[in-house]
């Protein structure tokens, strides 16, 4: 797992340029090890970050609580993201 973190943080700070606390970057890392680096560094969430929006980045974890096809909310994932966006949120008001 750890070895894994690192990858995905790695690819997370490729994209990620606007420097982020620490509890912002842990709910970004969360997120981007469930949906890939790839669907990360394309989300709106990272194109908010960038601009300096890091409370409008937060916002945008709870998008990704779908599943299946069609996606559709899946109630676990609703749990996590929520829970990852008051991590985010805690940070980006510190």
């Amino acid at each position: 797992l750890a070895k894994n973190l690192i990858t995905y943080e790695a690819g997370m700070d490729r994209c990620l340029t606007y420097p982020v606390p620490g509890k912002v970057k842990v709910a970004f890392l969360s997120l981007a090890y469930n949906i890939g680096t790839g669907a990360f560094c394309r989300s709106t969430l990272v194109r908010k970050a960038n601009a300096g929006d890091v409370v409008g980045a937060c916002e945008q974890i709870l998008v990704w609580d779908k599943a299946g096809k069609p996606p559709r909310p899946v109630k676990g994932l609703t749990n996590r993201r929520k829970a990852e966006r008051e991590l985010c949120l805690e940070g980006a008001k510190a």
